[in-house]
């Protein structure tokens, strides 16, 4: 049995939690499910009980620049060299009401998924509106999702590299929202998933407001892990690096983030092996995300998840 990580109210995480690569539902994702390799590796989280956290959703509808049916979209995907993934996905998504009834669908085929959700403030709302928001979200979940509200999980994404918030100055903001889901939702157990563009005293705050644990981090703007060359996607704001050339930089932010904190760390951006595992665990995290393995190698994601069962 996968060794579990406790965060409240019988709440729990496995030690190898698979982020973002499996959709909107947490149960798989276009193109890669026409992948037998990766089909498998679902079946293998399955099998195993590992933690799954679905692609962010918004509370309405969102179009960004990737749209998985429309080619001409795919652009904004890309290699990079030394097992490299550049994107400037955009946040596409069907809102939470669209996803909520794909996600328990998912939950209930017996898969261990922790919604992420992605509140926009950028969008200008009072801070009040926006955590009545996330209220609304975890209430339409509860609707499809297995699990009691006192030990579902929420993922709240404070850091994606293509959006338009500016990483480095909405530390206030997110204290704010991480105390108003406390507030009026005080047993949901809550994950926070931070940027490496975050000061350490963001992950200390939301420490002490009583967050559950933090995702650190999410993939890293171009222009952050590359100083020199111009980035193929500069016409969509650059994108965020992820894979091993994100790798350093995710691992040096981790490793002075263990110092910081007491909760749990799920440490992740740029495991691209095992070697990368266990230097995130070396370094004392109770959990690694992966994600750039599973769509770069999806079998060497299987071998790592049954290893480390």
């Amino acid at each position: 049995m996968k060794k579990m990580i406790s965060l409240k109210n019988g709440a729990s995480i496995s030690n190898i939690v698979v982020s973002t690569i499996l959709g909107h539902s947490g149960g798989g994702m276009f193109p890669y499910i026409l992948n037998p390799a990766y089909r498998q590796l679902i079946e293998d989280v399955k099998q195993t009980k590992t933690t799954v956290i679905t692609k962010s959703s918004t509370y309405k509808k969102r179009i960004g620049n990737y749209i998985a049916w429309k080619p001409w979209t795919w652009k904004y995907i890309k290699r990079l060299p030394d097992n490299g993934i550049l994107n400037a996905y955009g946040l596409t998504n069907g809102g939470i009401e669209a996803h909520a009834p794909q996600i328990g669908r998912v939950a209930h085929k017996g898969i261990r998924v922790i919604p992420n959700f992605y509140p926009e403030f950028s969008k200008g709302k009072d801070m009040y509106l926006l955590v009545m928001e996330i209220v609304e979200v975890m209430k339409i979940l509860w609707k499809y999702l297995p699990l009691s509200k006192c030990i579902q999980p929420l993922e709240s994404n404070f850091s994606c590299p293509n959006s338009p918030e500016d990483r480095a100055k909405n530390v206030e903001q997110i204290i704010h929202c991480a105390r108003g889901i406390k507030n009026y939702l005080p047993n949901l157990p809550i994950i926070a998933k931070i940027s490496c563009l975050h000061p350490y005293e963001l992950a200390e705050e939301l420490e002490k407001v009583g967050v559950d644990a933090i995702h650190a981090v999410n993939s890293i703007p171009y222009n952050k892990v590359f100083t020199c060359p111009i980035s193929p996607l500069h016409y969509a704001g650059g994108g965020g690096v992820s894979g091993e050339p994100a790798f350093p930089l995710a691992f040096e932010y981790n490793k002075e983030l263990r110092k910081k904190i007491k909760i749990p760390i799920i440490m992740g951006c740029g495991v691209i092996s095992a070697e990368h595992y266990k230097k995130y665990k070396d370094i004392g995290a109770d959990a690694v995300s992966i994600c750039s393995l599973v769509a770069i190698n999806p079998r060497e994601a299987s071998k790592l998840i049954q290893n480390n069962s």
